[in-house]
């Protein structure tokens, strides 16, 4: 079995039955009922201080928890978190990091998972299972919509203007900004770095460089769940991650 399709199979694992469309009879017709459900997703390893923030309480954030909609991570320095969600894969929060789940939303339709990064980094290793299912990451001044990938995106707020910076490891993310309806496709191995809340193009993206792949092969260390459920997920999508990428020093 290829790891793409072992990381397919240990995603379905962790997939609950798609919600479905159900036509009620009346007066003799029949109407389609809303049937959306949250996706589920999983605290699977913490390490270090972890804070929760929801309607304005902090709470100490541990392994097997499951995270909402409109709740808010934070991490402390050299703390991190991983989060398995449901029919996507493994996020991967570092350190000093705030980071909110904006939706986390299945239905009939298809699957939306969007995150809003406000600062620090996160790594993801998703594996998008249907074309109608959505990933995405915002910041404040871009917004990457994931294609089945393994990625870095990081916010530097320690300026005015934030510097965002989107590293692909492998698959594709796309790339946009806030009044312009031009997507830039970020493909293996490529980064592309955004200063402020300029425009950006092709001909800024650049070569993965050593440093966002030392980032991402910090965040890449996978480790056993208390969540029997999701052991398998992560075991697989860490041996598709070593296939993809060069782990020698």
């Amino acid at each position: 079995m290829n790891n793409s399709a072992s990381i397919s199979r240990a995603v379905r694992l962790l997939v609950p039955a798609a919600a479905l469309a159900v036509a009620v009879a009346c007066g003799g017709k029949s109407e389609v009922k809303d049937t959306s459900q949250t996706i589920r997703t999983i605290v699977s390893h913490v390490a270090g201080d972890v804070l929760l923030e929801r309607a304005g309480e902090q709470l100490p954030v541990s392994a097997g928890q499951e995270r909402q909609s409109l709740d808010f991570v934070v991490t402390g320095n050299g703390a991190s978190v991983d989060l398995a969600v449901t029919g996507d894969g493994v996020v991967k929060i570092g350190a000093a990091t705030r980071v909110q789940v904006q939706s986390l939303t299945q239905s009939a339709g298809g699957s939306e998972a969007r995150l809003r990064l406000e600062r620090g980094s996160v790594a993801s290793f998703i594996n998008r299972q249907d074309k109608n299912d959505r990933f995405s990451v915002a910041t404040p001044t871009a917004i990457a919509g994931v294609r089945g990938t393994s990625f870095l995106m990081s916010v530097d707020d320690s300026s005015k203007d934030p510097r965002v910076k989107v590293a692909v490891l492998s698959g594709a993310v796309a790339v946009q900004v806030p009044g312009q309806s031009d997507e830039v496709i970020l493909e293996k191995n490529s980064q592309l770095t955004i200063d402020g809340f300029n425009r950006i193009n092709r001909q800024m993206v650049r070569p993965l460089s050593a440093d966002s792949l030392k980032t991402i092969k910090g965040l890449a260390v996978f480790q056993k769940s208390n969540v029997l459920e999701i052991n398998s997920l992560l075991e697989d999508i860490r041996k598709a991650y070593d296939a993809q990428a060069d782990l020698k020093n």
